[in-house]
């Protein structure tokens, strides 16, 4: 582990200063920032816990406006910088300066924040005041062994991201994230909610409205008339940005077709998602 993370001596010893701990790494036109959140680990109550310190963050800073910003931003830690307290995981290992990080992140337009530690996959949007919803994907874990009362509800994952470059007039990363989970049986297969907690495959970036995408959706479904049934793929084809919503969006896109008598068998993959119109 002599070369981890990065090859070049001068910036591995920027990523293991207490000082800085991170490096940022250029390729075409993607940045990816690791963040060594556990630099600051000192003794086994530090331990417990990830740390961006001030001292960091001002260096941070300092790198960061001196760097034109890439067309794609990655930022990856290891520990969590937002809450997840999921199937009881507690707080107690939450990254301290964790805001403060997403807060820069932002402020030198950072399109994506990715950790572990957690071995739960999630997807969320930053939701604090100070910030534009950053989004934040917990990869899970690919390799832990997974004990004790989560051993029934996690499994571990690996995942492909595909990006679409930021939205000019909303500096929007845009992506769709595909997952894969380990089944003792079949070895690796597609992701389910059941299983691994997150879908095979979700999206983010996409900030419209919902309420617009259920009146596209409903003017869609009268246009396939007698049948007023969809698969998902044709919604997509008709409506492409609808695929970047991200899980919470979509889930509230389900509720808000309901209010429009329109029923979907799937609250959780879209590439099993269909609508039916019941009564418009």
């Amino acid at each position: 582990f002599s070369d981890c993370p990065i090859f070049d001596p001068a910036q591995r010893a920027q990523f293991f200063s207490k000082d800085s701990g991170f490096v940022a790494c250029d390729h075409g036109n993607t940045r990816i920032l690791i963040i060594n959140s556990v630099v600051s680990h000192v003794d086994v109550e530090q331990s417990e816990r990830g740390y961006f310190t001030e001292v960091q963050l001002e260096n941070l800073e300092k790198f960061l406006t001196g760097k034109a910003p890439s067309e794609i931003q990655i930022a990856l830690s290891h520990h969590h910088p937002i809450p997840h307290e999921e199937m009881e995981l507690g707080d107690h290992d939450l990254m301290l300066g964790g805001q403060e990080l997403l807060a820069l992140l932002e402020k030198h337009r950072y399109h994506l924040a990715i950790h572990g530690h957690k071995h739960h996959p999630r997807f969320r949007y930053n939701t604090s005041e100070s910030s534009n919803g950053i989004p934040v994907f917990s990869a899970g874990s690919f390799s832990a062994v997974i004990g004790g009362k989560l051993v029934r509800s996690l499994r571990n994952t690996f995942h492909i991201i595909h990006l679409w470059p930021a939205d000019t007039e909303f500096n929007y990363l845009r992506g769709i994230v595909r997952s894969w989970e380990l089944s003792t049986n079949s070895g690796w297969v597609k992701t389910s909610p059941i299983g691994s907690g997150i879908s095979h495959s979700i999206g983010f970036g996409c900030r419209k409205p919902v309420t617009e995408f259920a009146a596209q959706v409903v003017d869609l479904i009268l246009k396939h008339a007698p049948s007023y049934c969809l698969s998902w793929d044709i919604v997509v084809k008709n409506i492409p940005e609808i695929r970047f919503l991200a899980p919470g969006d979509r889930r509230t896109l389900v509720d808000e077709l309901s209010k429009r008598n329109v029923i979907s068998n799937s609250r959780d993959d879209p590439m099993y998602f269909s609508l039916t119109q019941t009564k418009i």
